[in-house]
């Protein structure tokens, strides 16, 4: 006779696909976020990884084969001693291994890496794996040499420049703002702009307006008398303008001043 037998699987067709799901899902976060995983073999030397690792090195597939060696080679030349040396210093040590570094894509365009990983233990207490991520960072290390640029240019700026938050507290002043009015840093920071550098000599309402036209208004530009450490005044050009934060809210005030005072004497 003919014997069937038949298995209800659907329960074990749901789970594949729910892993299948959250594969995807995960894949799908990795790649928005420029990161990538893997794992090296502490034994064989060999590493696997996430096809999003790949593409950040600059593959559209998983490469066959990858090790640490393989990666060193896409390290920029002048980070390669360095990178080397701190995972030698994690195998040897197990300790952590977070670094940054350029990398050197297959397309030959260089970019800015974060990777960071740690050592996984066998039950017996020897390490076997050393895994961790990896991130494009290129993005954010440009922004970082931006601010680097302009915070340079505003310290080494002729022009006396100063900011405080829509209170009108100043939270910094460059050089050139404390040697023309006397002051040491700590001595005007917190303190009320229009209280410190802006003379009482000046009309009345002079400091409110600048305050409530450039809070409200986007911007406040004229003549106007600026007051030093020792009480006496100068005559300065002053233009305001607003700081926004990304949701374009007002956080802060900029006042950039010019001393007028050989111009007025002319």
């Amino acid at each position: 006779g003919i014997s069937k037998v038949a298995r209800d699987i659907t329960e074990r067709v749901k789970a594949v696909e729910a892993l299948r799901r959250s594969e995807a899902v995960r894949n799908i976060a990795l790649e928005s976020a420029q990161l990538g995983e893997w794992q090296i073999d502490l034994k064989t030397g060999a590493a696997q990884r996430s096809l999003s690792h790949d593409r950040i090195f600059g593959y559209s597939e998983i490469l066959p084969e990858w090790n640490f060696d393989i990666f060193l080679k896409h390290v920029h030349p002048e980070d390669r001693e360095r990178v080397a040396k701190s995972y030698k210093q994690c195998l040897e040590q197990e300790t952590k291994w977070d670094f940054e570094c350029r990398i050197i894509r297959a397309d030959q365009e260089i970019r800015w890496i974060w990777a960071c990983g740690s050592h996984y233990k066998h039950a017996t207490g020897k390490s076997t794996h050393v895994m961790g991520t990896v991130q494009d960072i290129t993005a954010r290390k440009q922004a970082e040499e931006r601010i680097c640029r302009l915070a340079q240019a505003v310290e080494n700026s002729a022009e006396l420049i100063a900011i405080a938050d829509p209170n009108g507290r100043i939270s910094f002043a460059n050089q050139a703002l404390l040697e023309a009015t006397g002051y040491q840093e700590s001595e005007i920071i917190g303190e009320l702009f229009g209280k410190i550098l802006i003379s009482p000599n000046n009309p009345p309402t002079l400091d409110e307006e600048i305050q409530v036209r450039t809070i409200f208004g986007g911007e406040w530009k004229g003549e106007c008398l600026g007051r030093r450490k020792d009480d006496t005044d100068f005559p300065v050009f002053l233009s305001t303008s607003q700081i926004k934060d990304s949701q374009g809210l007002v956080i802060g005030i900029c006042g950039i001043a010019q001393d007028i005072t050989d111009r007025k004497r002319l």
